[in-house]
């Protein structure tokens, strides 16, 4: 696979995607590529999972639009492909998804159907699981650990670490600053990763690139996105919308690249949100602009009979 890979970026001038293939090589020499990791035709499996998500959310959309048997197709194939991917946070943005669509439609809103919902989401992790190796033909499974090479137990000191950064240098953050920040919860936690582990989280990383106000800039984005999901008029899209930027906040946030920019593909998910509220607008002011034009006939027809 990753001879198809340099064949396929063979005429692409990146630094980026070169340095991402050296380290994929280095990781299968050196022995740490056992575990098998569907990727596709990306450079990593990091990458591969922003364009999953982003198409598993669309072709969901899609199906409760217009349950079309097609996009119910993709999405299954779509979570097969997520399984191999063995991206923890992809699976469970994925099962949150559906499973929070589900639980908080307006579908069927009785006590022991919420219930359902609740233990059929938990045996569905429980069998991803527990049937990784299975599913993976006996190859090493990340899913069924909670750490990893890529030390996804020390990810909620890494956290820690970039706020108390960020909030002790609130109007930028130096690689000195951080450093110092970093050897501070080193003495505290003693645990190395964090000196060198960078935090892997999108979310947190606003504030390296924007200070600590970008948060409320982020804030300020989220409500506007709110705002503007309010006026769709389908009370299952409104759900779905709701849930998907949950979902997206869930993946993002195991992740080391900032927000928007390599999962950009989630813009399409954006847009829809606008096309949606407008299409609402829209058909108000069509019905409204219809009764005005029948009113205003009544009143010339009235006023010519008398």
């Amino acid at each position: 696979m990753l001879e198809i890979k340099k064949l396929l970026y063979v005429s692409a001038e990146s630094d980026r995607i070169a340095q991402d293939l050296i380290r994929e090589e280095a990781k299968i020499t050196g022995g740490y590529g056992n575990a098998f990791r569907l990727a596709g035709p990306f450079a990593n499996t990091i990458n591969f999972s922003y364009f999953a998500f982003s198409s598993f959310a669309l072709n969901l959309f899609l199906f409760l639009k217009y349950r079309g048997k097609p996009y119910l197709f993709l999405l299954i194939l779509l979570f097969i492909a997520s399984i191999l991917s063995q991206t923890r946070s992809l699976l469970l943005a994925e099962v949150f998804l559906v499973f929070g669509y589900l639980f908080f439609a307006p579908l069927k809103k009785h006590f022991f159907y919420k219930i359902g919902i609740v233990i059929g989401a938990i045996i569905m992790i429980s069998t991803i699981y527990t049937a990784g190796d299975a599913l993976l033909k006996g190859s090493t499974s990340r899913i069924a650990k909670a750490s990893s090479a890529g030390h996804s137990d020390s990810r909620p000191l890494l956290w820690i670490t970039a706020l108390y950064a960020v909030s002790s240098n609130p109007f930028g953050l130096t690689q000195a600053d951080y450093q110092t920040a970093r050897q501070e919860m080193f003495r505290v936690f003693g645990n190395s990763d964090i000196l060198y582990l960078w935090p892997h989280n999108g979310i947190i990383n606003i504030g390296f690139h924007y200070t600590f106000f970008g948060y409320f800039i982020f804030a300020f984005l989220v409500a506007m996105l709110l705002k503007t999901i309010n006026k769709v008029k389908e009370k299952k899209i409104v759900s779905f919308f709701r849930l998907v930027l949950i979902a997206y906040v869930i993946q993002t946030s195991f992740h080391n690249n900032f927000i928007l920019e390599s999962d950009y593909a989630f813009l399409m998910i954006l847009m829809l949100i606008s096309l949606e509220a407008g299409n609402g607008t829209y058909k108000v002011q069509t019905v409204l602009k219809e009764k005005d034009l029948h009113s205003t006939r009544m009143a010339k027809l009235t006023t010519t009979k008398f």
